[in-house]
């Protein structure tokens, strides 16, 4: 038998003799075999073991007070493992009865044992609940009690803070761009304001248990908060503004403090420079930018108008120079760090020139500076380009492309308009300008004086028609700058792509009609479904109403790439006859086929017309100048007669005299035989049995045996048999004929 964990089991021997008693008992392990004669059950928990304590060296376990500190960061943890004969329950709680949900987590590690392991052993890891947002981190109370004689060892937790850490990145800087926060130097950079100007600094401050900044003594400088319970927390430096010009360079340690245990401390650097201007020059500008007649107060800055350009102004100082007056054209985008270090006395301005700008008569950019020494003064020449002209969405109709200065559209219809929208950039304004009849264009919207939107393209209407226009757009200021569009058109009107079997449709389309007419040829005899391709400007969808006994499917969507949609036409139904033939075009029904994009092109409307008559839902084989297909088997005469009545349109039993001539078999005469040469496409109709023809005998039927059937020479043995009028045989069949 199998023991288990804190069963007990009585071994009762019978049959006893009274004077002697002989019994062993063995305890072997489950698995192995293996006697377990020394084994004693214990009662209790196991002695705990704690391990794997993470981050090495941080967090620790005090053994005679079984105390864990763990560290509060992210990936501390512990795991603790002990043994019960009688399983262990496991409890987390905190000290002052704090919620479930606190700053710790409690996971079971599994643990493998054997069948006759005398303890059920456990294992749990206890780490830092990284997604914890509360401030309060009471001590952790863990609990390991034996389920059956309630034994406890209990492990407390406690927690070590760390010291404050600022983040490497600061946070708003006044002045921007000039004020900083360097991580490698552990440095805040603050620099001289005047007037009504505070220069601030932001930092971002990661601390669990809060956070506390102390400034030194006469530092000069403020921070707000000067402490905080987040775990993150923003501090705003301030130096209040000075006009003092003999400043110096003043470096002051700030402490930053743990709020929960201030012995964890690091210490930072702000720094405290003076602000005082000369050199100009110009770096990495944009082509054809350039800088000439440099003078102590004055300079000429020659400069393209074209979107994008840019370029650099770089000048020795002491602090940022203001820039009092600048082009409402240029925007200045010089980045934050604009010096290597703020030791550094080179400070740049980066412009860069302005899209939207309402105006381009400015031409003065002013530097002033900001202790009121010499200023600065660079005059702009400007040279004006011609408009750069950018396609907006997709041209409308979609299929309509546009590449370089080409447009490739397709014709619409009337009504309608075949366009682009195109957003022009012409610093200076705008115009189109095109002498062509058929061009149409439109202002769709103003961005400002020298970005527009506008539509251009060709009109409605001429749904079939091909070639091409040019248009300008040019810019306002100098005409002769311009560039030159073309517009490429093209028909719209549908095609036949191709059709399967191969010309078995032939087609006549207008812009929104077309008769497709389905032909006699060979690829189609015995067929019973027929594809079609059409090329169309956006593809077509599949007509939602249906013609009575086919079905139409869509097997290849239109594509870009592949520009036609492949549709199939199946005779869905036995019960399908149509005539053809020398009867002329028979009617199939009409189908209404939808644009994709019907608001600019036309639908098409397909009439079907069937040149090859439809016999129980099959395209017949033209054999002889006759079309012929199997209507039915293992048939009676009755049934046969029915079944092509019931065809109508053209259809009929053939009498003996057609079938002779049909075969060249000679005049009826009972068990008459001739071994003869079949006509083409026989064998797609006739198979080797008996069929009935409208003559009879008494009360037999007239009808045709065929055999012998040989393929490789092409003949078969016809024989005028007679046939059962009323009930069928298993090699019975109908065949019916139309002219």
């Amino acid at each position: 038998i199998e023991i288990n964990h804190n069963h007990r089991y009585t071994v009762q021997i019978t049959e006893a003799d009274p004077f002697e008693l002989t019994a062993n008992i063995r305890l072997v392990d489950w698995e192995t075999g293996d006697y377990i004669d020394d084994y004693e059950p214990d009662n209790g928990l196991e002695t705990i073991a704690i391990a794997d304590l993470l981050p090495v060296g941080e967090t620790t376990y005090d053994i005679s007070t079984n105390i864990v500190t763990l560290a509060l960061k992210a990936g501390s943890s512990f795991a603790i493992s002990t043994g019960s004969n009688a399983g262990v329950n496991v409890q987390l709680t905190y000290n002052g009865n704090s919620p479930a949900d606190g700053w710790l987590k409690l996971e079971e590690i599994p643990v493998t044992t054997t069948r006759a392991e005398a303890t059920q052993q456990v294992k749990y890891k206890i780490s830092f609940n990284e997604s914890y947002a509360g401030d309060s981190y009471p001590r952790g109370i863990l609990r390991l009690t034996d389920k059956a004689g309630g034994s406890e060892e209990v492990i407390l937790i406690d927690t070590t803070f760390g010291t404050p850490v600022v983040e490497s990145t600061g946070g708003t800087m006044n002045p921007d761009g000039v004020n900083k926060w360097d991580a490698a130097d552990n440095t805040l950079y603050l620099v001289q304001v005047i007037g009504a100007n505070t220069s601030t600094g932001t930092i971002n401050i990661t601390s669990i248990g809060g956070s506390k900044v102390e400034l030194p003594a006469n530092s000069g400088i403020t921070v707000n908060p000067t402490s905080s319970v987040n775990t993150t927390q923003e501090y705003t430096f301030r130096w209040a503004s000075t006009d003092d010009v003999n400043l110096t360079e003043k470096e002051i340690i700030v402490a930053l403090k743990n709020r929960s245990d201030e012995t964890k401390a690091e210490n930072i650097k702000v720094k405290l420079l003076p602000n005082r201007i000369s050199s100009l020059q110009i770096t990495n500008p944009s082509a054809g930018i350039s800088l000439s007649s440099i003078t102590a107060t004055t300079a000429t800055l020659t400069m393209p108008i074209i979107k994008d350009n840019q370029f650099t102004l770089t000048m020795d100082n002491y602090s940022k120079p203001t820039i009092s007056r600048c082009p409402s054209w240029l925007e200045n985008i010089t980045p934050v760090s604009t010096r290597n270090t703020p030791e550094n006395k080179t400070v740049s301005f980066t412009f860069k020139l302005k899209e939207d700008a309402t105006s381009f008569d400015d031409t003065q950019i002013v530097f002033t500076n900001a202790t009121g020494g010499i200023g600065m003064t660079v005059n702009i020449a400007r040279e004006f380009q011609a408009p750069t002209v950018t396609l907006i969405g997709e041209p409308l109709p979609t299929t309509n492309t546009y590449s370089g200065t080409t447009m490739k559209a397709k014709r619409v219809k009337s009504g309608t308009t075949s366009t682009y929208k195109i957003q022009v950039y012409s610093l200076g304004g705008s115009e189109i300008h095109s002498n062509n009849g058929d061009f149409t264009y439109s202002l769709a919207s103003t961005t400002d004086n020298t970005t527009k939107i506008y539509r251009v393209g060709i009109q409605g209407g001429n749904y079939n028609s091909a070639g091409s226009l040019t248009f300008d757009i040019r810019n306002l200021k100098d005409t002769s700058k311009k560039v030159t569009h073309t517009i490429e058109y093209a028909s719209s009107r549908p095609t036949l792509y191709s059709c399967t079997p191969n010309n078995s449709i032939s087609t006549s389309i207008n812009d929104a009609t077309a008769n497709f007419y389905i032909n006699d040829v060979a690829g189609l005899y015995g067929k019973d479904k027929v594809r079609f391709s059409i090329t169309s400007p956006g593809g077509l969808k599949t007509p939602s109403s249906a013609i009575d006994g086919f079905r139409l499917t869509n097997e290849h969507a239109w594509s870009a790439s592949e520009p036609w949609d492949e549709f199939e036409l199946y005779i869905s139904t036995t019960s399908v006859n149509k005539t053809g033939g020398k009867y002329g075009d028979a009617t199939i029904g009409t189908y209404t086929f939808e644009s994709n994009e019907s608001s600019y092109f036309n639908n098409l409307v397909i009439t079907l017309f069937n040149k090859l008559p439809i016999g129980g839902g099959y395209w017949a084989s033209k054999i002889n100048n006759i079309y012929c297909i199997r209507v039915a088997t293992y048939v009676n005469y009755q049934s046969a007669v029915s079944k092509i009545n019931s065809m109508g349109n053209g259809w009929f039993m053939p009498g003996w005299p057609i079938l002779r001539d049909f075969f060249k078999i000679g005049d009826w005469v009972i068990d008459g035989e001739r071994t003869q040469s079949y006509p083409a496409y026989f064998t797609n109709v006739f198979i080797e049995g008996r069929f009935y023809n409208t003559d009879y005998t008494d009360i037999y039927e007239c009808g045709l045996r065929i055999s012998n059937i040989n393929t490789s020479s092409g003949t078969a043995l016809f024989k005028w048999v007679l046939m059962d009028k009323y009930t069928a045989e298993s090699d019975y069949y109908a065949v019916a004929f139309h002219y």
